[in-house]
């Protein structure tokens, strides 16, 4: 009688009685008994893997991963393996393909409530650098499902597949395009490498998982440059920008350069659809990554690149980065000290190199040269004189009077002055310069460099003119009886030249929309904030301005509001914006500023009422926006607005930011248990 194919497989003597009862070697190895193979002899690698020439499954693998080989352990040859599963490690094979040399096929795994991701596979010269050259980890949860049916496929083709309505390749390659068109030359966007991205596209972008939630949060922050233009495209990078999201929450144990680039860009993505309390949170995360990366300093010393492990467009790169994240830092903040998460004095790296350096990675040391920098190292320098500025207006009332020379207002008032005398001729602004920037590619950055010029300025003499602060509060109103009424008529005159150049650069961008300039959503807080320095200077000179000063106020009001129409098409939420400066236009009274059939918003005078941070700040403030659209709020009593009014002078000084944490200072004067109980704060109980 033959042997059954399992013993005939093992070589060993086979005890079954007859042709038709199981032998007991195969029911001791719960195998199925048989006399004939059912199944061809196998030839694919997939079903070597998982069968023996008898057909029968088997029982040891044929290759090992790369960690169970490095650590001599059993590897049962899944993809991933399950000791690379329960040990939380990066599965990764090595396998040879003939005269092809070596190629990694690493896997990673995902957590159960997202479809299963399979990290793609990359050639070893890539494995090693980012997008922009750096090394990074890969997404590795302990839940990974491995999908055969993508084993074949191409890295990127495996990522369209997990990603929800990925675009294909010539799509995502024109999407890529206006990326670094119409986005990355806007503030700190530019710490992408384009040539060397956009090569690493043509050549098929293998990468590692991290790699492919940049080039997706890249598309999806794209489709958001104009609503009206494509409203499908434009739900579609929604879901692509979720899905980033959640991949990068799921693994925020790993951290890489590439990961905080993918966090910047969704946060610039986020910003445009109006998530304000996203933004708000990530740039919190972009922060922390920045500390424990920690780019506020030079990778090495060898700034030159003359032997560095770095090339000089990726040291550029992270140059880039960190300014970038200081930015969004200063617009989260908004000059609120305990809300700024990186100290500017912490920043020990060179300013940002100029395009053309950085484009062609030359290695070189910046400075105050036009040779050397660009607007984005003016834009730097013009961000750091604002946080000083809106830090100030928070705390002007403690300064020397604002008409004293010495005062810190006038010190302010100076630096605007040699900020501007720096700027070079090629990035001042009258028309050469703009049609000049406008063949460039290069006038969005023009307009919203000298906007936020102006904005500063706007910023500084709320302390001057009553209406322009958000807040009503009574030392404007002392600076009004106190100060000489020279300093005052002459600061007013100054802050309505400033709203009427801001102005004027707005109706520039409305003439040059096909180019970009209303792709910035920053641009929105340029309208909002030059229409209420127009109406309030219109309030406190009433008694001085002619007619043809009437005439211009209304000209500029309607430039400003034409804008907002325009900007709403393009980005939807610059209706929150519309509506509150239509608000202000029609709470002004002035008759003669044309605010008939307009809609405003509702709740835009509500913040003179509710109590806490946000009434100091701008109502279109990431702040602010997060704040009020917030689903619970603190009971009466608990913000510091209300406390300063209804507490003690002791119970309001523990909520002062210089008291709260000073040395040997109890956070609670007496104790936890007789300070809950007393409820003397509010309903906390």
């Amino acid at each position: 009688m033959p042997s059954c194919l399992t013993c005939i497989a093992r070589k060993v003597k086979c005890d079954a009685p007859d042709s038709l009862s199981d032998c007991g070697n195969c029911r001791r190895l719960g195998e199925e008994c048989r006399r004939h193979n059912p199944v061809p002899m196998v030839v694919s690698r997939q079903e070597s893997k998982q069968f023996t020439r008898a057909g029968t499954k088997r029982r040891r693998s044929q290759i090992s991963c790369l960690d169970c080989r490095k650590h001599k352990r059993k590897c049962n040859g899944e993809l991933p393996c399950a000791r690379c599963i329960r040990m939380k490690r990066e599965c990764e094979y090595d396998t040879s393909h003939g005269k092809e040399g070596t190629f990694h096929h690493s896997y990673s795994v995902q957590a159960p409530v997202l479809s299963s991701i399979q990290t793609s596979p990359s050639q070893t010269s890539h494995t090693s650098s980012s997008a922009a050259g750096y090394q990074s980890g890969s997404v590795n949860s302990p839940y990974f499902q491995s999908d055969t049916s993508t084993q074949d496929l191409d890295p990127l083709a495996m990522f369209a597949k997990q990603c929800p309505l990925f675009p294909e390749k010539e799509l995502m390659k024109s999407l890529v395009q206006q990326f670094f068109a119409r986005i990355a030359p806007c503030r700190l966007f530019g710490f992408l490498h384009e040539p060397t991205f956009m090569m690493k596209i043509d050549q098929g972008y293998g990468g590692r998982f991290d790699e492919f939630l940049l080039l997706a949060a890249i598309c999806a922050a794209a489709t958001k440059v104009n609503h009206e233009a494509n409203k499908q495209m434009w739900e579609s990078g929604v879901e692509w920008a979720r899905y980033v999201l959640q991949q990068l929450i799921l693994d925020l144990n790993r951290i890489s350069v590439t990961k905080l680039m993918t966090l910047v860009v969704l946060h610039e993505h986020e910003y445009r659809i109006g998530n304000q309390s996203s933004c708000f949170l990530i740039t919190g995360l972009c922060t922390r990554y920045t500390h424990i990366l920690q780019l506020n300093v030079e990778y090495d010393n060898d700034i030159l690149c003359q032997n560095s492990s770095l090339t000089a467009s990726e040291k550029e790169s992270r140059r880039r980065l960190m300014w970038c994240c200081y930015v969004m830092d200063s617009f989260a903040s908004s000059g609120v000290t305990h809300l700024q998460l990186i100290q500017e004095n912490k920043i020990e790296i060179q300013l940002p190199m100029s395009d053309e350096h950085f484009l062609f990675e030359r290695a070189i040391v910046t400075d105050l040269t036009p040779d050397t920098i660009d607007h984005r190292a003016y834009l730097v320098r013009l961000m750091s004189i604002r946080n000083r500025i809106l830090n100030y207006v928070k705390r002007f009332d403690k300064d020397r009077d604002l008409w004293d020379p010495q005062s810190e207002y006038h010190s302010l008032l100076s630096s605007l002055q040699e900020w501007c005398n720096i700027i070079p001729e090629n990035w001042n602004l009258n028309h050469t310069t703009i049609y000049a920037r406008k063949s460039q590619g290069l006038l969005s950055p023009l307009i919203e460099l000298w906007i936020f010029f102006h904005l500063c300025y706007l910023d500084l003499y709320r302390v001057v003119v009553p209406g322009l602060s958000p807040a009503m509060r009574p030392e404007i109103d002392a600076v009004q009886i106190a100060a000489p009424t020279d300093f005052l008529q002459s600061s007013q005159e100054a802050c309505f030249n400033h709203a009427v150049k801001l102005t004027r650069l707005l109706e520039a961008s409305i003439q040059h929309e096909k180019d970009g300039p209303l792709d910035d959503p920053n641009i929105i807080i340029g309208a909002h904030e030059a229409i209420r320095a127009l109406v309030s200077y219109a309030k406190v000179a009433s008694s001085r301005i002619n007619d043809d000063t009437k005439q211009l106020l209304a000209e500029l009001v309607d430039i400003s509001v034409h804008h907002l129409r325009l900007t709403q098409k393009r980005i939807p939420t610059a209706i929150l914006g519309l509506r509150r400066t239509v608000s202000i236009i029609k709470n002004s009274g002035l008759a003669y500023l044309n605010y008939t059939n307009l809609e405003s918003d509702s709740d835009s005078d509500s913040s003179q009422e509710r109590p806490g941070l946000e009434e100091q700040l701008n109502p279109l403030s990431q702040f602010s926006v997060a704040a009020r659209g917030l689903s619970e709020r603190h009971g009466k009593g608990t913000s510091s607005a209300r406390v300063g009014s209804e507490c003690s002078s002791s119970q309001k000084s523990m909520f002062d930011d210089d008291n709260l944490l000073s040395p040997g200072r109890d956070m609670f004067p007496t104790s936890l248990e007789g300070w809950l109980t007393s409820n003397q704060f509010g309903d906390f109980i």
